[in-house]
């Protein structure tokens, strides 16, 4: 059986986690019109920001944000990579058991927002 490259095999979970970096958007034009024609731009949603993630893949994406807080820093505080050991007790205080494929699915994500900085 021919293995697809790890990049196409996990696209949908890389997305989620690209969708889960990305800051929050809001059109700078749409504040001036707003303003313009009275508004208070405080009173603008920002966009819906939710995205769905397939259930194959939720187990690592829980995983993932669960242990959002574990990113060792470089010396420009940027974020380059999870620190594994911290994660392990995150996750296992909330009862995962990341292994296997999922384990490989955090670090895809991993990947994506380590690319992303």
């Amino acid at each position: 059986m021919r293995q697809r490259p790890a990049r196409r095999r996990n696209k949908k979970l890389l997305e989620a986690g690209q969708r889960w970096n990305a800051p929050p958007q809001q059109d700078s034009e749409l504040e001036t019109d707003w303003e313009y024609f009275g508004g208070d731009a405080s009173q603008l949603q920002p966009e819906e920001t939710d995205f769905l993630v397939h259930p194959s893949n939720w187990l690592a994406f829980r995983a993932f944000c669960a242990a959002e807080t574990q990113w060792m820093l470089n010396s420009k505080d940027q974020r380059y990579a999870l620190d594994y050991h911290r994660a392990e007790v995150c996750w296992s205080k909330l009862g995962l058991v990341v292994a296997g494929k999922d384990f490989e699915k955090v670090q895809a994500l991993e990947k994506v927002c380590r690319e992303a900085v």
